[in-house]
């Protein structure tokens, strides 16, 4: 760790590159040391200070340990009411910790940070602030599901008639508010089957509407590769074949393929001809998009289509495109 304070105090990019791959090498005994260097980030974020947090930042995320795992949870902790701390150190946290399997203790500190976080529905902080609740196995489920359940239904209710244009996020194929309605619903499906009971009270109060189709989605997700009972199996057969919103069709055809059923193939196959569309603008250019009236590039994305694609692929049959119409390899 002296090393790389030292690199980067002297700004030698380099030397504080090399410093990092040793860290990175130790795996969990390195975590020691690291927390040697965290005291001068308690002096603030000047320009040296910036460059040893993300560094510091870094060689956590490449060290894919239990122990790695407590240290982002406790670095967010420790910064998570300080404007600068949340820029420098609990925004690269977060986003890391969302992909991890978090079985460890959490204080009621950082509970409460999430629960909040998921509850101001910020773009960014809230869907990870979800996803790391469905991930923190040693929490309560009750809160964490009635949490995320909350948040779906908030954001569902916030969400406009998908079948009109709509701005997406850049590099997305969603809008904010879809963006956010998959990430709390991937938040229960990983809660799992703890999860089940709460939703299945949620279900109970609703007739009918978009919310219900969520939280049906929501309930095979939560099950796994449990086939569900035939009424449910029935429900998310219809929602992918018929759902008036396209992004349920897509999400009805995910739940589908985590089921492996080749009795479902034809069905697939029809989904490949879903006429639901959304308009990517990416970062990057390629010769097959368009120019806009903008002066920006995009294309057309069909969510049903690649969801279809995907779960005709993890049955074993591929699928060839010759212009608009597909032909399969079985």
């Amino acid at each position: 760790m002296d090393e790389l304070v030292s690199a980067t105090k002297s700004h030698d990019r380099e030397k504080a590159k090399q410093a990092s791959e040793k860290l990175v090498k130790m795996g969990d005994d390195a975590m020691p040391l690291i927390e040697r260097g965290i005291p001068l980030l308690e002096k603030g974020f000047d320009l040296e200070n910036r460059a040893l947090a993300g560094y510091i930042m870094q060689v956590l995320k490449n060290i894919k340990t239990k122990g790695s795992t407590k240290m982002l949870l406790d670095l967010t902790g420790r910064w998570k009411d300080t404007r600068e701390g949340e820029y420098y150190i609990v925004g690269d946290a977060m986003y890391e910790l969302q992909s991890r399997d978090i079985n460890v203790e959490v204080d009621k500190e950082l509970l409460d940070f999430m629960l909040r976080k998921l509850q101001e529905g910020n773009l960014f902080t809230a869907p990870r602030a979800g996803r790391i609740l469905g991930k923190m196995k040693k929490v309560d489920p009750t809160v964490r599901a009635q949490a995320c359940i909350s948040a779906l239904k908030n954001e569902v209710s916030r969400e406009s008639d998908v079948n009109t244009p709509q701005e997406l996020l850049p590099s997305s194929y969603a809008t904010e508010a879809q963006y956010k309605i998959r990430q709390y619903i991937f938040a229960l499906e990983d809660i799992g089957a703890p999860a089940i009971p709460f939703i299945s009270d949620a279900l109970r109060n609703i007739n009918a509407g978009s919310y219900k189709e969520y939280l049906t989605i929501c309930l095979c997700l939560a099950g796994g590769k449990k086939t569900p009972s035939p009424e449910v199996e029935s429900e998310i057969v219809n929602l992918a074949k018929s759902s008036s919103n396209g992004y349920i069709r897509a999400l009805g055809i995910r739940v589908l393929s985590e089921w492996e059923d080749k009795t479902l193939v034809p069905m697939l196959k029809d989904a490949l001809n879903d006429d639901f569309k959304v308009v990517v603008k990416p970062d990057k250019v390629s010769p097959d998009m368009r120019k806009g009236a903008d002066g920006c590039y995009y294309f057309d994305y069909y969510p049903v289509r690649g969801e279809a694609y995907s779960a005709l692929r993890k049955l074993g049959i591929k699928v060839k495109w010759q212009g608009d119409k597909a032909t399969f390899q079985e």
